[in-house]
């Protein structure tokens, strides 16, 4: 599933990073700033590397911790409509194997820069359901991306995170932003 964990970065530091990824993406305000761009950024490696974070990874590993940076930042990335937009992130794995282990240790982490609402976004909505757990299903992704988005009618709830929170979530976890 999930864990939403709030105030794991200050206000001030909060701040700081929105101004670095207004100036990183010239205060474009709909936009998707690639790792290549993003991973330059002292800011950005301090925040993933926050002291709070890392314990919580270490918490949930319980074991030596790796990162793999496929970070990337969305600005005002909303779906076309409320039922538009699910997906998994594992689904680029969905051929291997360990996505369906019980012990594997692996998770994604999003940070976020302001509270989730209805006007501005700023966090994700999760299907709240067990279905994940059998992600990837064995048929077509076309045929799966129909069943997530029939459970979403049904299941879906939204992560009220706030400026500051972190959301680790299983890769299989049906989302959107």
């Amino acid at each position: 599933g999930f864990l939403l964990l709030e105030n794991c970065i200050s206000e001030i530091d909060v701040m700081k990073l929105r101004d670095k990824i207004k100036e990183i993406s010239h205060n474009n305000k709909n936009t998707y700033l690639l790792p290549s761009l993003i991973l330059k950024e002292k800011e950005i490696y301090k925040t993933i590397f926050n002291e709070r974070l890392v314990e919580v990874y270490k918490e949930i590993i319980q074991d030596e911790v790796y990162l793999i940076p496929e970070l990337h930042v969305q600005i005002n990335q909303f779906p076309k409509d409320k039922n538009s937009g699910w997906h998994y992130d594992g689904q680029s794995e969905r051929n291997n194997d360990y996505l369906k282990f019980s012990d594997r240790k692996f998770f994604r982490v999003g940070i976020y820069l302001q509270d989730n609402n209805a006007d501005y976004g700023g966090g994700i909505d999760i299907l709240r359901s067990n279905l994940f757990k059998k992600l990837p299903l064995k048929t077509n992704k076309v045929f799966e991306k129909k069943i997530i988005n029939f459970f979403s009618l049904f299941f879906s709830q939204t992560i009220k995170s706030k400026k500051g929170s972190a959301v680790f979530f299983d890769s299989r976890l049906p989302h959107k932003g």
